[in-house]
This record gives structure tokens, C-alpha cells and sequence, in this order.
């Protein structure tokens, strides 16, 4: 029973996703098989030091990478 209610809810969760209606608007085919596996995402910024990103994480200038790194580690 809880198996089927948390595949409802990452169905819905998917059905509602800015991504996937992004893919949907734009007439794009889905991945086949990645819908429930974990992925890698990896960002290169060229000319950004260390300690620049260390900085704008620091003061709130990346919040997003901030929190991504608070929650995944």
C-alpha cells in the first residue's frame, strides 16, 4: 500500500514538473528509463576560482547551488 502511494505521488510529482511540461510544450521526446534514477549533473564555469564560488556561496549570490549543496552534500 505504500509502495503504490509513493509511486501515485512521483507520478504526480512528475506530471506537475516545470521540466516535463517544458518537454511536453516543446514537443520533445522523453528519456526512456530515467524517470526514477538517480543522475549526475556536473557545472563548469570557466574563470571561476575557488575561492570566488566559496565567496558567492558565502554571501548568498549562488542560492541555489548553495541549498543543492546543503541537502545532497
Amino acid at each position: 500500500m505504500v509502495g503504490r502511494l509513493e509511486s501515485l505521488i512521483q507520478q504526480v510529482r512528475r506530471w506537475a514538473s516545470r521540466s516535463e511540461w517544458s518537454v511536453r510544450l516543446l514537443g520533445l521526446s522523453q528519456s526512456a528509463g530515467t524517470e526514477t534514477e538517480p543522475g549526475l549533473v556536473l557545472i563548469q564555469i570557466d574563470g571561476l576560482s575557488q575561492s570566488q564560488f566559496e565567496h558567492a556561496l558565502e554571501y548568498g549570490q549562488m542560492p541555489f547551488l548553495r541549498n543543492l549543496i546543503r541537502k545532497e552534500g
